[in-house]
């Protein structure tokens, strides 16, 4: 009887131990959410920014063909995979320029929304309310967006 128990009691302790030591395989975190495609160097690429990529160039592509584009079209096509290794290559020059100690000013920036043709309003300059709206529908804070300018 004795023996009995100690044997479920070691069957119980190393099926606990198995458990416990599988909590974590596989996933990043507890939660077992991962929240980036890639790491390049010390610079990732979030699951949101690669979708707002993907989502950005189907739509561009779509008005240049005059058709909407649906996400086997657009796996067809290499969309998807040529956008990662864009973002991959953005992170690498990114990492290089961090370690060069390079960065874009403000100047460069505020002069590089100033002559983009997305924000012209109709008077033919800069627009900040156009450029507030078009921002949004990207799905980013005028911040974040500045701050893709810069690194960019």
């Amino acid at each position: 009887m004795a023996k009995e128990k100690r044997t479920k009691l070691g069957v119980w302790i190393i099926l606990g131990l198995l458990c416990f030591s599988l909590i974590g395989f596989g996933s990043t975190s507890l939660t077992g959410r991962t929240t980036n495609v890639a790491t390049v160097g010390d610079k990732s690429i979030t699951i949101d920014e690669y979708n707002r990529e993907v989502r950005t160039t189907i739509r561009m592509v779509s008005q240049n063909f005059g058709v909407a584009l649906n996400g086997e079209q657009a796996q067809a096509l290499g969309l998807p995979q040529n956008i990662l290794n864009q973002l991959i290559d953005s992170r690498v020059l990114e990492n290089e320029a961090t370690r060069l100690g390079l960065s874009a000013g403000d100047a460069l920036v505020t002069e590089r929304l100033r002559i983009d043709p997305s924000f012209t309003g109709i008077s033919g300059s800069f627009d900040r309310e156009l450029y507030q709206d078009t921002v949004s529908q990207m799905g980013m804070s005028e911040q974040d967006f500045e701050t893709l300018l810069r690194d960019e």
